[in-house]
């Protein structure tokens, strides 16, 4: 059975709830092997409508905690194979050796690959 990858995109933004009284920034607190699940949650975006995003929490002691990112937009037609799944962190793009991968994690507000589990 192959391991199913998936990226998370803006962990370097702390807007849209990604900050909290613990953390200005609450996806600074993602290192590799973090633990983290993904959730259906419905947000408002920058024209004030309301749309269907896969949100990503961190999950600490087996509570799910902070908010440190999304899945990007294009997994919502699957969302539902992704909701409430966990997740382990093994990447943190900004960290990369390569550059393509860094350059990706800047556009992006920070990006990291994570193994389903």
């Amino acid at each position: 059975m192959s391991s199913v990858h998936v990226e998370i995109v803006r962990i370097e933004i702390g807007n849209r709830g990604r900050c909290c009284q613990e953390h200005t920034l609450c996806g600074s607190v993602l290192e590799p092997d973090s633990i983290v699940r993904l959730r259906i949650v419905q947000i408002i975006n920058d024209a004030g409508n309301t749309e269907t995003a896969i949100a990503i929490y961190r999950v600490r002691n087996g509570t799910d905690q902070c908010l440190v990112g999304f899945l990007p937009r294009h997994y919502i037609a699957r969302a539902n194979r992704f909701d409430n799944r966990l997740a382990r962190v093994v990447e943190l793009y900004s960290r990369s050796d390569n550059v393509y991968d860094r350059r990706r994690s800047h556009r992006h507000g920070g990006m990291a690959r994570c193994i389903l589990l």
